[in-house]
């Protein structure tokens, strides 16, 4: 690859780690759900740099289906509370309300 293509390619990666998570419904009029509010801050501080702003996927796995993997809310919430695999948990990090706004957010707006 010629050198110029590959700096493209990495400016592009970059890019699109570095975009905005998805808005919450609602946001922009103030009708939006606190919790998902809350749980898209948390996505974009914590989540997206390894499953992408947008729940694509990246270092870790997509999220965009997660309802697939996780049919019951408490079992994705206990993953992200006490990880998984090479993914950290969070339960120091963040509260358990947070944890389910953050997981809520994945499951309802991604």
């Amino acid at each position: 690859m010629r050198p110029h293509r590959a700096l493209l390619l990495l400016l592009a990666v970059l890019g699109a780690s570095c975009a905005s998570p998805p808005p919450v419904p609602g946001a922009d009029d103030g009708s939006a759900d606190p919790a998902l509010v809350r749980g898209r801050e948390i996505w974009g501080k914590a989540c997206a740099s390894c499953h992408g702003s947008d729940g694509s996927g990246g270092r870790g796995p997509s999220l965009v289906s997660v309802e697939i993997r996780y049919p019951v809310l408490a079992d994705q919430v206990k993953v992200v509370t006490d990880g998984q695999g090479s993914m950290p948990g969070f339960s120091g990090r963040y509260d358990p309300e947070e944890l389910e706004a953050v997981v809520r957010y994945t499951r309802e707006v991604l």
